[in-house]
């Protein structure tokens, strides 16, 4: 998840699915563009464990996977064209 020294805030197994994340007070959304041109059978994506957030879930398929270990949340999934995951605060 670094580069040049810099940590990412999203790491994603295939190059070329974009993921884009937006935080609110409410919790982060993960927005993933597929631009393969074609569904994949598993994508896996990681960012920094947050513990005020609640269980990802996938707004258009099916999450795989998800699990934290040492500090890291790592979410596997299918995905077609696109894939939003939500990841509520807890307590809302």
């Amino acid at each position: 998840m670094t580069s040049f020294g810099a940590v990412a805030p999203v790491a994603c197994s295939h190059p070329l699915v974009e993921v884009n994340r937006i935080q609110s007070p409410h919790g982060l959304l993960l927005v993933l563009s597929n631009w393969s041109g074609r569904p994949l059978e598993s994508v896996e994506i990681r960012l920094a464990a947050d513990a005020t957030l609640g269980t990802p879930r996938a707004v258009v398929g099916m999450i795989a996977a998800a699990h934290v270990q040492d500090g890291v949340q790592t979410i596997r999934l299918p995905m077609d064209a696109f894939e939003f995951i939500q990841m509520p605060r807890k307590g809302q």
